[in-house]
């Protein structure tokens, strides 16, 4: 069969529109490349093959198997992208409740992107790709402040770019009292109080009102005004700085550093050592040898790659075998 430029070049193309090697799936079970794919490799050295066999052509013959090693080798290049991007375009459903310290579950509005989704919590939001955020109300209907979510974010806006649920948390506000202790002078000390990073202005003891849970960090210095370490808060919290999360009075203890004890030396009586009858020789057991299982040592990616390569190498080798018989005749 012969076959001109423009014939071949037909052919090609009708191979690219019937198998759309663009868009060719992956088995992803098994990281080969699919059968549509062999079938188009197969394709193409047939057709090869055939023009080998056919007379002379021109020079437009070499442009159309240059095109078509480009248009494969692009194609087996683009399928590791176009699998990654399919992958991270999956679908993703996100659930938000919120919740209140006193009465529980509440039905608050949701609003998502800055656009009020007009539902109320709970709600499912489903079919999501990409990534959203979901904000709720500094305030609840209930006068309670904005707390954190669940997950810990302090922001009543929450960014997501996966499923899950994730529920808006609202306390009640605290009132607490900072106080600092020491083992000689007891509570009657006056430490400065750092809140939140800036000094307050305010020394020990003093009361702290309507403070929203889990936001303020109260911190006291290391040392108290009579040269004593400190040692602990009254919670067992062993740093300075402390995070109420509940109404009530917080107390940083000091104490003098106790020198330590010198060891009065004792005299030791060497034991007589006494015979010991020879008991029967244990039996050696068998350490199990633990046999790890296999891994799959290289990610999904370089398979993905390595089938990409596999189709460029065939289209190569079809262009190398139409040279050669090319000049043998």
């Amino acid at each position: 069969m012969k076959y001109t430029s423009v014939q071949l070049c037909g052919q090609l193309l009708d191979i690219k529109e019937r198998v759309a090697i663009r868009r060719l799936p992956i088995e992803l079970n098994q990281n080969l490349i699919s059968r549509e794919q062999q079938n188009t490799i197969l394709e193409f050295f047939r057709v090869s093959v055939e023009i080998g066999r056919g007379e002379k052509t021109n020079k437009s013959l070499d442009r159309c198997l240059i095109i078509a090693f480009i248009f494969l080798l692009a194609a087996s290049l683009n399928l590791t992208v176009e699998n990654h991007i399919a992958h991270a375009q999956t679908p993703y459903d996100v659930s938000i409740w919120i919740w209140d310290e006193t009465i529980g579950w509440l039905t608050e509005n949701i609003t998502m992107d800055g656009i009020e989704t007009g539902f109320n919590s709970p709600h499912t939001f489903t079919g999501l790709t990409g990534t959203h955020t979901f904000t709720v109300s500094d305030i609840n209907g209930w006068d309670n402040p904005f707390t954190k979510w669940d997950t810990g974010e302090l922001d009543p806006t929450i960014a997501l770019s996966s499923g899950g649920t994730h529920t808006a948390q609202y306390y009640n506000p605290i009132t607490i009292t900072i106080a600092a202790w020491d083992n000689v002078y007891g509570l009657a000390l006056n430490e400065p109080i750092t809140m939140n990073g800036f000094t307050s202005g305010y020394l020990t003891p003093k009361e702290f009102t309507n403070l929203i849970p889990y936001r303020n960090v109260f911190k006291v210095p290391d040392t108290d005004i009579h040269g004593n370490t400190f040692s602990k808060w009254n919670t067992d919290e062993t740093s300075t700085s402390i995070k109420p999360t509940s109404s009530g009075t917080y107390t940083a203890q000091y104490s003098t550093p106790t020198p330590p004890l010198t060891p009065t030396p004792t005299s030791t009586t060497t034991p007589t050592p006494t015979a010991t009858p020879p008991g029967p020789t244990p039996r050696p057991t068998a350490t199990p040898q633990q046999t790890n299982a296999p891994t799959n040592i290289l990610p999904p990616e370089v398979y993905y790659a390595i089938a990409g390569a596999a189709v460029a190498i065939a289209a190569i080798a079809g262009i190398v075998i139409v040279l050669l018989k090319r000049q043998k005749k």
